[in-house]
């Protein structure tokens, strides 16, 4: 690879996220993931249902990364070169308490974070939703009723070269998710930008490949 060229996949772009539809029958979930990814019709229907699952009660397990072979198949289906990538800005909110840092053997939340930041990458462990809506990675950031020990996150993603428009195969259509593969989410997104508000109690980051 020529030096200064990115290593991402160049995949066929959508930028409405309602392109591919909404609740649609799960047969024709099956036969698109066909079409993207040359899967046969059984490894497609076990892909189709390993995302609905993400989307579901699956979520922790496949986002912490201890699912491997759940992450394995999704990444079979996002990291396909024929599969379409969303073009949009995409918004991820989360919420990151005071526990769940010192479980990470930082003193605070904001002592976890701003190492995060000087890291200058922002991670995560498996397969992570995105929305192309800023409300509602906002909600699910819980800003308004963020305080010191409960910091309210939202990570923008300008990007346009990764995350798999979700919202056909996804079993909560309404949230407009954008799915990112372990793979992609591994490696990381570099952060561009990141800054607190007055109290620290919000940060907001912005990433790109």
């Amino acid at each position: 690879m020529a030096k200064g060229k990115s290593n991402v996949v160049s995949h066929p772009q959508v930028n409405d996220i309602d392109m591919f539809g909404a609740n649609i029958p799960k047969s024709k979930k099956v036969a698109w993931v066909k079409m993207y990814t040359g899967m046969d019709h059984k490894e497609a229907q076990k892909a189709v249902s390993t995302m609905e699952s993400y989307s579901g009660s699956g979520y922790h397990s496949i986002h912490n990364g201890s699912d491997q072979a759940a992450n394995d198949l999704i990444n079979k289906v996002i990291d396909s070169p024929k599969t379409p990538v969303y073009s949009g800005k995409q918004y991820r909110g989360i919420h990151v308490s005071l526990g769940f840092a010192k479980n990470k053997g930082a003193g605070s939340v904001q002592e976890y974070l701003d190492t995060i930041v000087q890291s200058g990458v922002w991670k995560e462990d498996g397969a992570t939703s995105f929305s192309a809506t800023k409300k509602t990675a906002m909600n699910f950031g819980n800003f308004g009723y963020s305080d010191k020990d409960n910091v309210s996150v939202l990570v923008t993603y300008k990007g346009g070269k990764t995350g798999m428009p979700f919202k056909h195969i996804s079993k909560l259509s309404s949230e407009n998710e954008v799915l990112h593969s372990q793979t992609d989410m591994m490696k990381g997104k570099k952060i561009t930008k990141a800054y607190w508000n007055k109290s620290k109690t919000e940060l907001f980051i912005d990433v790109d490949d």
